[in-house]
């Protein structure tokens, strides 16, 4: 009997989702800086990450109170504002550490853009073979330490900011105390709230997440960005959140009121953009809910916030009943109808035909 002819195909049992350094490290390889497969990038970030132990035992906890890390975060080291004219790879050493991280803390951390070039070159210094850093600064690069003290210098710079962004806003509340009655009360109270606080604890609601310094984004007030603070997507999510729930308490009767996040507007630009007069659950979610019920007579009123002029916020009411559009700019002209209100407008025409 002749026998049926079977194709074999190889198998291979390597795994290249775990990194193995064998086949990496000092084998002349280019770092992929882009499209890094996963098993790369998890250990090359490993490779940088200060360990969670030298977190705890020399970084802030993220529950100490605003004013309690505003003290701490004075004996930390400064970075200085003037660039470091050295080689990112002078910074480089392929001979094990010989130092403790701690040393760094009696040392001002490197310039920002400093640190961001090492972070550029840090893949293709591992991958060459690199096992320590090396700060030219000081006692002639004879000092090694391990190569997550790119991380630490990072989380210092990171902590300083938080420091700083903290400091301004408790400034600015303080300062504001003096205005009026009404505002001395309300300062007061922000106060209490800061000495309760913890300086970066995790903030989430049902739709966003935020980290507690996003907050003092809220304190601040002047013509430059830095003064009044920026509002950045997650706060501006929490406080809707925050009208959501306030809404749902008062539950008032015979008004059909929905207040949306920013996801909304976007998927409204998108939709504007594209022309859509018709929208689905997976590529339009927010407009398709939206659109629903307002055809079936169950929403009459739309509230969002809206970005204008890239760095200024609004927010806009829709009337379906009276097809009526309204917004609230606290600093707007009012003779100059924002262009986004007229995107708006085409949004209202091209689902509704209003």
């Amino acid at each position: 009997m002749a026998q049926e002819a079977k194709n074999t195909v190889a198998i291979d049992l390597s795994d290249d989702t775990i990194f193995d350094p064998s086949h990496w490290i000092k084998k002349g390889k280019k770092f992929p800086t882009i499209d890094t497969p996963l098993h790369i990038s998890d250990a090359w970030s490993n490779t940088f990450l200060v360990p969670e132990s030298i977190k705890q035992s020399i970084f802030p906890h993220a529950t100490i109170s605003v004013p309690n890390f505003i003290q701490l975060a004075q004996n930390y080291p400064r970075q200085p504002a003037t660039l470091a004219n050295t080689h990112p790879d002078t910074w480089f050493s392929r001979e094990h550490p010989n130092s403790d991280i701690r040393l760094l803390l009696k040392r001002a951390i490197p310039d920002k853009e400093v640190i961001r070039k090492l972070v550029e070159v840090s893949g293709q210094a591992w991958f060459d073979g690199n096992q320590s850093i090396c700060d030219p600064r000081f006692n002639n690069r004879q000092e090694r330490f391990p190569l997550y003290a790119i991380g630490f210098w990072r989380e210092i710079a990171d902590l300083r900011i938080a420091a700083t962004i903290w400091e301004r806003a408790q400034r600015w509340t303080h300062e504001r105390a003096m205005d009026s009655v009404a505002a001395e009360t309300a300062a007061e109270t922000v106060e209490d709230l800061m000495e309760e606080l913890g300086w970066n604890i995790s903030i989430r609601s049902k739709t966003t997440h935020a980290y507690s310094p996003d907050l003092a984004g809220l304190l601040g007030s002047g013509k430059s960005l830095e003064q009044r603070g920026w509002l950045s997507d997650s706060v501006i999510d929490l406080m809707v959140d925050t009208l959501r729930e306030q809404l749902t308490r008062m539950a008032l009767k015979g008004r059909l009121t929905s207040i949306q996040c920013l996801g909304f507007s976007h998927q409204m630009s998108r939709a504007v953009r594209e022309r859509k007069e018709t929208y689905t659950r997976k590529d339009f979610g927010l407009l398709y809910g939206i659109s629903d019920c307002v055809h079936k007579r169950q929403l009459e009123s739309l509230y969002f916030p809206l970005l204008t002029g890239k760095c200024h916020w609004i927010a806009v009411h829709v009337d379906f009943t009276k097809n009526l559009i309204q917004y609230g700019d606290s600093i707007g002209n009012k003779s100059t109808l924002p262009p986004e209100i007229r995107m708006v407008q085409k949004w209202t025409q091209l689902a509704f035909g209003s």
